[in-house]
């Protein structure tokens, strides 16, 4: 192509290119171009920017909730720590046996049997036998 710019501007023909830049036409449509051109530019400088900006905040907020844990974890420890007296005396407390045991409920003791009740009539020397007395056996022990 160079090339035969050459042969015509060798020939005394007119260079095209010069006359394209004296049409008021092509010099908008250059600053159109070259306006579109920075307008991108710009756009996608922006776009760059503003990840960058994100990315510093989620990193910021990420170190802040580490730094967090870090110091819940540590007042944890120091709780427990400060608890440890009491846990330690509570336990020595308990297997001395010092400490106030719970009360045993006591059985309610059975009240005399209304006339017509039937009664539980034990062996001697097994109590694990019990028997329902019956009318009869009343009779034999009145």
């Amino acid at each position: 192509m160079r090339e035969r710019e050459k042969d015509i501007m060798a020939a005394g023909g007119p260079d095209p290119l010069k006359e394209a830049e004296k049409d008021p036409a092509f010099h908008q449509e250059v600053r159109n171009m070259v306006k579109e051109m920075m307008i991108e530019r710009e756009w996608r400088k922006r776009q760059l920017m503003k990840a960058a900006n994100e990315a510093e905040k989620k990193a910021h907020e990420e170190k802040k909730e580490k730094v967090d844990a870090i110091k819940a974890e540590k007042k944890k420890d120091e709780n427990w720590q400060k608890g440890r007296d009491k846990r330690v005396g509570s336990w020595r407390d308990f297997m001395k046996g010092k400490g106030k045991g719970k009360k045993k409920k006591k059985r309610k003791q059975l009240k005399a049997f209304k006339s017509g009740q039937k009664l539980e009539q034990r062996d001697g020397d097994r109590d694990y036998i019990k028997r329902i007395k019956t009318d009869k056996v009343k009779a034999q022990a009145l």
